[in-house]
């Protein structure tokens, strides 16, 4: 939660910094609709895989290697000149292989996951610096001088909402096939002492920054870097502690047990026990996405 209200500090008090020009211009009015269309890279933030170290939180632990992909829709309605709101539809992938860590006990964890996320989000963008749309050669001013960011025609702006995400978490089977996790009960779910089954849908909180380059009037791109802190630890499928492998074998079958504990069993290594731990559920699921977008706007006649 500390990064979480770092991400809010920073952009509150940015927007601040800024706020005496959000209403001195009426040329917004007349094109208050904008859509947008991106792909990017996405990566994930949970229990699985992550550096060769213990376990560390937030962008500490990210693991390079797993990063995938997202493709988004946007329609941004503003509000104001610098102010818009933008509902928003995300699909992207994410991943996360305890054998891509060197860390001996994660290593020897051996778990792994592979799912889509289909995100349906609402969320403000507060342009702190506006974009120019003139002077788009870097023309200098009638007094020589050139307008540093502003004749480079670059805006920036911060992001923060509020949305759901769709998952499905799915491991690879003792037979290289990907199997979906929820409906297992990796971790005893719907068994005698275990946990309750989890939702596939979590609620997510988007945050970040992004640069908009005008190319023309109507038309320009974006750079957007933002994270996701959601309110689910099982986005990967692990959470809690190792439950008794046998009793998920009679219960849901091979499969389901060997995907519970596929630890090799002659490292010397005897972490993955009934009872031991598997996963942290202090510290829930995040995701990140860096996205480059094209946007369109569309005029608007005043009435």
């Amino acid at each position: 939660m500390k990064t979480f209200f770092t991400y809010l500090f920073l952009i509150l008090s940015i927007g601040a910094i800024n706020a005496q020009g959000f209403y001195n211009s009426n040329a917004w009015r007349t094109q208050r609709v904008e859509l947008t269309a991106g792909i990017g890279a996405s990566n994930f933030l949970g229990d699985l895989g992550g550096r060769d170290q213990v376990g560390s939180n937030f962008v500490w632990d990210l693991e390079f290697v797993k990063t995938r992909y997202v493709a988004h829709l946007t329609y941004q309605y503003y509000l104001a000149d610098k102010i818009a709101i933008r509902p928003s539809f995300y699909f992207a992938r994410v991943s996360g292989d305890d054998a891509l860590t060197q860390e001996r006990f994660r290593n020897h964890r051996n778990l792994n996951f592979t799912s889509n996320l289909y995100e349906l989000s609402v969320t403000g963008e507060f342009q702190f610096l506006k974009e120019k749309i003139g002077n788009i050669y870097g023309v200098k001013t009638s007094t020589g001088k050139k307008l540093g960011l502003k004749s480079l025609n670059v805006g920036i702006y911060g992001v923060a909402g509020i949305g759901v995400v769709f998952f499905n978490p799915k491991g690879l089977g003792p037979n290289g096939a990907k199997v979906a996790l929820r409906n297992l009960g990796t971790e005893g779910q719907g068994l005698s002492g275990g946990p309750k089954k989890y939702k596939r849908a979590t609620i997510a909180i988007p945050m970040g920054v992004g640069f908009r380059k005008s190319i023309d009037r109507n038309t320009g791109l974006k750079l957007e870097l933002s994270h996701r802190f959601t309110f689910s630890d099982y986005i990967d499928d692990v959470s809690t502690n190792y439950y008794d492998n046998s009793l998920i074998k009679a219960a849901n079958g091979n499969v389901a047990a060997y995907l519970a504990d596929p630890s090799p069993k002659n490292d010397g290594l005897n972490n993955t026990s009934s009872g031991l731990q598997r996963g942290d559920p202090k510290d829930k699921d995040n995701y990140m996405f860096l996205t480059i977008s094209f946007y369109r706007k569309i005029s608007i006649r005043n009435k």
